[in-house]
């Protein structure tokens, strides 16, 4: 392996200390855009939700309509509240360190699609867990904890076939040293190494 020069190893320093400011940066402006959205936003978006005829009620139904209106309004307001710190995070930050040759239009594509799919799967969880509130009663946590247990498990599964190939493209490995490497590291796992 490769020794990295002094230069080399200032500027991964100062990309791992720009890297780690906007991640805290980021967590920051999630913790008060949530506070912000729970005490000033939530309790007046809830009753106007309430004016639409299926969204009113206590019923399960409406509960979990509403629910799904209330979050994707959510998940809209804090997409567009962290989108210019998501862009510069992932697009300029990346690009400033030679670390990505994504155009825009891709970078906005990925970023819109992790967007969709995040909305889907709380979409699923959130309304997986109310309902499993309302049927289980005093042992929702039990039965919410086995749930929670049983959905790690198959997006465990799931994820590397279904949903990281939506953002990583696979190409085979063309260095063959790399691939006999990689073969000797697998030996005697249950690992299999494709194109070897």
């Amino acid at each position: 392996m490769d020794e990295q020069t002094p230069e080399q190893l200032a500027e991964a320093k100062e990309y791992g200390h720009l890297t780690l400011k906007l991640a805290l940066v980021d967590m920051a402006l999630d913790f008060v855009f949530l506070t912000v959205f729970a005490l000033f936003a939530a309790r007046p978006i809830d009753v106007w939700l309430q004016q639409f005829g299926p969204l009113a009620g206590d019923s399960l139904l409406a509960l979990l309509l509403r629910l799904s209106a209330f979050l994707l309004i959510y998940i809209v307001l804090h997409a567009a509240v962290s989108l210019g710190l998501s862009y510069y995070r992932g697009f300029v930050v990346e690009h400033r360190y030679d670390l990505s040759n994504q155009t825009f239009a891709r970078w906005l594509t990925q970023y819109a699609k992790r967007i969709a799919l995040t909305t889907i799967a709380n979409l699923i969880l959130m309304g997986g867990l109310y309902g499993v509130i309302w049927l289980s009663g005093d042992w929702w946590w039990a039965v919410g904890a086995g749930c929670a247990f049983a959905v790690a498990i198959l997006i465990g599964y799931i994820a590397p076939v279904l949903i990281l190939p939506l953002f990583v493209k696979y190409e085979p490995l063309d260095d063959e040293t790399l691939q006999d490497e990689l073969a000797v590291l697998a030996e005697g796992t249950s690992l299999t190494i494709e194109g070897t």
